[in-house]
């Protein structure tokens, strides 16, 4: 699972409507760039923090992985400054709005401070000038503690809260501390009893559970194959 930043400014409204984001393949001289090629990079389950105009204003879910799509009409009846190529990427996307915005000049000091390279945020703590970009885990924990700390709304605190979690869970060690015990205990009793691992060798499709609270599927975790694997 990764994290990603999409700057929608004047096209947040169209997008945030038709739950989706939608950039051009190239810029209007045809060549890359950096932003749109980064929509290839999205795969179902990421999670994309929305900038509209300066604010942090929604989460969304990647319900599909990237792929090629004309202009959506809405976007071609805008009125923006800039009119794009038909031929562009897309990812349908499940979103969720804050009830309280997080703006994100006011944490240009903490970002600055905790740069890290191929993020969304520059050496000095502003937001790159990029459709979409990719989202370092630190930087995304911290907006979203942020984020939590103001909203009002339970159902938005709940969704953002569940979001954090797996965000940290992923980051910090692929088992929480109740399956960490679990695989520990399996281990030592099929040392004590002195038990084969059961493992045929044969690979298997990873089985997967949806997130109660996000609707995000996750893998489920066997501590018996952990535990085997272990002893192997």
């Amino acid at each position: 699972m990764a994290v990603f930043y999409v700057f929608q400014g004047e096209t947040y409204k169209e997008e945030r409507k038709g739950d989706y984001v939608w950039s051009p393949q190239r810029n209007s001289k045809g060549g890359k760039n950096a932003g749109y090629e980064m929509m290839t990079k999205i795969r179902k389950g990421d999670f994309i923090l929305h900038n509209s105009n300066g604010k942090i204003v929604s989460i969304s879910i990647a319900k599909t992985d990237c792929y090629k799509a004309k202009q959506p009409i809405e976007l071609a009846l805008a009125d923006t400054s800039v009119k794009w190529n038909d031929a562009g990427y897309r990812v349908d996307t499940a979103y969720s709005d804050f009830d309280i915005p997080v703006v994100a000049t006011k944490h240009k000091s903490w970002l600055a401070s905790h740069y890290v390279a191929g993020s969304a945020f520059t050496s000095a703590g502003t937001g790159k000038q990029q459709y979409m970009c990719h989202l370092a885990d630190e930087h995304a924990i911290y907006l979203l503690d942020q984020a939590i700390k103001s909203q009002k709304d339970p159902m938005v605190l709940k969704h953002l809260k569940s979001a954090l979690a797996e965000i940290v869970g992923e980051k910090d060690s692929e088992y929480d501390q109740t399956e960490v015990e679990s695989i520990n205990e399996l281990v030592e009793e099929a040392a004590t009893a002195g038990t084969k691992p059961n493992w045929e060798g044969k690979k298997e499709v990873q089985a997967m559970t949806t997130s109660p609270n996000t609707g995000r599927q996750l893998p489920k975790r066997d501590p018996q194959r952990a535990a085997d694997a272990l002893r192997v």
